[in-house]
């Protein structure tokens, strides 16, 4: 029997054509990324799920290129014929044919636990004449923080462009995930450049994992954000632990952890509100040392390091990639 979790990504791969089982060109919905945020949880959140699907044979995996994703290839998934089949002999109940269509949902903003307030602040910010800065821990919830912001301005009719920053990423890269649908590119720094000039609409520029730009492109996207003009119709958001590979005046907020009494609802019901209200302050209101807890995890002793203990003992298990994927941690909505 699958989880609630591998029943919903096996439905969502399930909607996408068989064609595309070959393609070399995929869109971004089948890589970890949009999987990620068609299912709205953190992309480390996927590992064990499609890891399941993937040993029951119901999910095939492989390298392709992702359209808008730059020249790299990346792993992208597909529903298997075994998977399809599955489908086909386990049909949605009909009372969740006939709710809302998440896809929609997926595009309008939730209620973030905890975090209404720092919204508010980072909200105030914008429009000022430096760029806005997002810092703080792994996992504390700053990409899902920077994604309610974007689709909150979204809903007010400002155009929102986000990248997703790696170590290979160049100014290119960025404006190419900015701007998906132009095609070709230029390759003209000042043709690039022309791409971000005002409109007659608002505009927010999202620049998530800031902090794994290269020595090699960091002078190049530092020029590039010195460009903008911030003001009332451009706002730039850096996301990204510190420091940032370069210096620039901005305007800098740190995300904090959770207060415990909301912490508490980013665990088990199946928990009493003592224990769990225990549990959070134990884990100092940290995102993501509360989504992975589990019963019987030993809890940090009073005054150690939050962070070090997240990293031995939670996460101990993890391999390196699913290690870099932690930033992209998710609060869920109430």
């Amino acid at each position: 029997m699958l989880s609630r979790s591998q029943e919903k990504l096996l439905r969502y791969l399930g909607t996408f054509p068989e064609a595309l089982d070959q393609a070399w060109d995929v869109p971004r919905d089948l890589s970890l990324p949009g999987l990620a945020e068609a299912m709205g949880v953190v992309r480390s959140g996927l590992n064990r799920p499609l890891s399941s699907l993937e040993s029951e044979q119901l999910i095939t995996v492989r390298v392709a290129h992702v359209i808008g994703g730059g020249s790299r290839r990346r792993q992208v998934y597909h529903a298997s014929e075994k998977g399809r089949l599955w489908l086909l002999e386990h049909p949605e109940s009909a009372d969740v044919e006939q709710g809302e269509d998440e896809t929609n949902q997926n595009h309008l903003p939730t209620e973030l636990i905890g975090r209404n307030e720092t919204l508010l602040d980072l909200e105030s910010l914008f429009g000022q004449r430096q760029p806005v800065f997002l810092g703080g821990l792994s996992g504390i919830g700053k990409t899902t923080v920077a994604q309610s912001l974007t689709a909150r301005a979204s809903v007010e009719g400002t155009l929102t462009h986000s990248a997703v920053i790696n170590e290979f990423s160049d100014m290119r890269d960025i404006v190419q995930q900015w701007f998906p649908t132009v095609n070709p590119l230029p390759h003209d720094t000042e043709a690039l450049a022309s791409l971000l000039e005002a409109t007659d609409k608002k505009q927010m520029f999202v620049i998530d994992d800031v902090h794994l730009i290269s020595s090699r492109h960091a002078p190049k996207i530092k020029d590039m954000i010195e460009t903008f003009q911030c003001d009332n119709s451009t706002t730039l958001l850096l996301v990204g632990r510190t420091p940032l590979p370069f210096e620039i005046e901005c305007q800098y907020r740190q995300l904090p952890a959770l207060d415990p009494e909301d912490a508490t609802h980013l665990l088990g019901e199946h928990l009493d509100l003592e224990r769990r209200l225990s549990i959070a302050k134990a884990l100092g209101g940290h995102p993501m040392a509360l989504q992975l807890y589990s019963e019987g995890t030993p809890l940090p002793e009073a005054g150690e390091d939050i962070q070090n203990f997240v990293e031995q003992t939670i996460l101990q298990n993890l391999g390196g990639e699913e290690l870099v994927a932690l930033d992209h941690f998710v609060l869920f909505p109430r």
